[in-house]
């Protein structure tokens, strides 16, 4: 049954449902944990005090919120933008295909296992932000905690930036990037990749590899940068 406006909202008390379709799917509870099997939709989810999970989220937007709870999602498809936000509590995020993706967590990490989208941007507070991108540009930040991702086919631009946390990146064997990395207090490794070194010292590597033709920008203050394949 495909309906215009679905909104439902609970004060204390749970949310479950198997299957929704509608042109906007709202579902909201103060305290309380929400449970989708299967939604169809602009979907706006979010819950003040529980948990969010989901085994498959798809349509045009979709923005997920957890106050004080866990984000759980097998698979997101959206063909736009795509935003989960926990402020106390991990995401983990399985599939995501989308446009525009935004993950924000101020208290716990970042997870996913599987991405596509043009542009995709993390950032964690307290927390390690983890990603496996098949293809597009990602911008990751920590404040505090390690960033580990790795592209499988190809990239754009990324950046990665983190104040006291090692930055992790495997790219694939064909890449051909920019590089600028630095480090106030930490070590700076690209193995694997024929770089071109135009200049370097204890806290800084910049050079191009091969073309030169993605870009990869990365900076931490207490912690190492390794870059590999």
């Amino acid at each position: 049954c495909w309906l215009n406006d679905l909104d439902i909202r609970t004060v204390s008390g749970n949310i479950s449902a198997q299957k929704l379709s509608g042109a906007d799917i709202s579902l909201k509870s103060s305290s309380g944990n929400i449970r989708i099997q299967d939604a169809t939709g602009n979907i706006t989810i979010e819950t003040v005090s529980g948990e969010i999970e989901a085994d498959t989220l798809n349509g045009d937007n979709g923005y997920i919120k957890s106050t004080s709870g866990d984000i759980l999602i097998a698979e997101a498809v959206f063909s736009d933008s795509f935003e989960a936000t926990s402020v106390s509590g991990k995401c983990h995020i399985d599939k995501l295909e989308c446009t525009k993706a935004i993950l924000d967590s101020n208290s716990g990490g970042i997870k996913i296992e599987d991405a596509i989208a043009e542009t995709l941007k993390s950032e964690s507070t307290s927390g390690t932000v983890a990603l496996r991108m098949r293809k597009g540009s990602a911008e990751l930040k920590t404040a505090s905690g390690n960033i580990k991702a790795e592209f499988e086919e190809s990239f754009n631009l990324i950046k990665a930036k983190s104040i006291s946390g090692t930055v992790s990146l495997t790219l694939p064997e064909n890449s051909q990037f920019s590089l600028d990395a630095s480090s106030t207090s930490g070590t700076i490794r690209c193995r694997d990749f024929p770089i071109k070194i135009s200049s370097s010292n204890d806290k800084s590597l910049v050079g191009v590899v091969g073309s030169g033709d993605s870009v990869v920008n990365i900076k931490t203050t207490s912690g190492n940068i390794l870059i590999g394949n």
